[in-house]
């Protein structure tokens, strides 16, 4: 990615607690004093866990070790022990969805889909950490439910 000259690599990480799994995004980048950073954010339940490493080494073995120490040290996880999020999940609908009933259909129906792959493929020790919505394979579900509904009720569009 790049944005005002400075160019990162964004991947997705996982960090395994012993009894939850905190998922998140690291970024990592030269800044301008030309020092490497490692930014990475963490889902942890009601929390964020930010970690920022900053070195004017380039030793990526070494930035992961000591990476690797702090998130020994300060478990992320432990945020979620705290205060959890409910892992069969809530879902909301914005109320402009409700004056299109196909708009409200395929909504639901997108929602609900992702909603079951979610409690079919993602354990509770991590759904307990934040909405995994990374996964492309539940985005995929998400699209094709959506798509399904909007064939069935092409021709049925009502307005509320």
């Amino acid at each position: 990615m790049t944005n005002n000259g400075l160019e990162a690599t964004q991947v997705a990480v996982k960090h395994e607690g012993e009894k939850f799994d905190c998922n998140g995004f690291k970024a990592t980048f030269k800044n301008k004093e030309n020092d490497y950073s490692n930014l990475s954010v963490y889902e942890c339940g009601t929390w964020f866990f930010k970690m920022r490493l900053t070195t004017e080494e380039s030793d990526s073995f070494k930035i992961k070790s000591i990476e690797k120490q702090i998130l020994k040290e300060i478990d992320p996880s432990k945020l979620i022990e705290q205060k959890q999020l409910n892992p069969k999940a809530s879902i909301y609908f914005a109320k402009a969805a409700f004056r299109d009933s196909t708009l409200l259909g395929s909504t639901m129906g997108s929602a609900y889909k992702k909603l079951q792959w979610i409690m079919d493929n993602i354990p509770e020790r991590e759904r307990a950490s934040g909405f995994p919505g990374h996964y492309l394979e539940l985005q995929i579900e998400g699209f094709k439910e959506l798509i399904e509904f909007n064939k069935k009720h092409k021709k049925s569009k009502t307005k509320f």
